[in-house]
């Protein structure tokens, strides 16, 4: 009893200060699809799961000094309050039977939209999971998490300047979708180009990622 109360309390300190250093809220919470997980899988004492699929609506003051980290907040269309609002898809996994929840919960923010499997020894001891999307630049497809974020333009109008982006190849190669890399794939939006005139473009490489451009 001491242990749990010890990780409910550790918990409670982590998402204050999350919420603090955040300064932002949710406005509703819409829940789209529930069915039992992994076909009614049992995990030991805390037996089947449930698995919920849904939506978060949120907003963020784009004046608060804590948001000022989130790039070009201010150039965002803002509602009524003069606030940025935005859509996160998450997931929920929680025992069937909520007695045998432990009472606390594992959040994850997922790679890219890629929500990772549950452990089964946690879900055993009757964790709650949840993933919360929070990549705004993911593309739909591969039931990847989305977040929804407005387009950053001050007036309606486009924003333009230098961009500079890193591309890492494993083999020699003489094509490279610029749109995509190693990584990512093809699961992300890419800037769109101002001009075609690739005249005063540069390009560097090196072998190390400590090297000189």
């Amino acid at each position: 009893m001491i242990r749990r109360k010890f990780y409910s309390v550790f918990l409670l300190l982590i998402l204050l200060a999350i919420c603090n250093s955040l300064q932002a809220r949710v406005i509703r919470v819409y829940i789209m699809r529930t069915e039992p997980y992994m076909e009614g899988k049992v995990f030991g004492n805390a037996g089947s799961y449930v698995k919920i699929r849904g939506q978060i609506y949120g907003e963020v003051d784009p004046d608060d000094p804590h948001n000022s980290m989130i790039q070009d907040i201010q150039l965002a269309p803002k509602n009524k309050d003069g606030n940025v609002e935005y859509i996160s898809d998450y997931i929920i996994i929680r025992p069937a039977d909520m007695s045998k929840s432990n009472g606390l919960l594992f959040l994850s923010l997922p790679n890219r939209g890629n929500p990772f499997d549950a452990d089964s020894l946690l879900l055993s001891r009757g964790y709650i999971y949840a993933w919360c999307a929070w990549q705004g630049d993911v593309l739909k497809g591969n039931d990847r998490l989305l977040m929804r974020v407005p387009y950053a333009g001050a007036g309606g109008d486009e924003i333009s300047g230098i961009h500079r982006t890193e591309y890492q190849v494993n083999t020699s190669t003489k094509t490279l979708n610029l749109g995509s890399g190693t990584f990512t794939g093809t699961s992300h939006h890419s800037y769109e180009t101002v001009s075609h005139d690739n005249s005063d473009f540069t390009l560097t490489k090196r072998v190390l990622e400590q090297d000189e451009r």
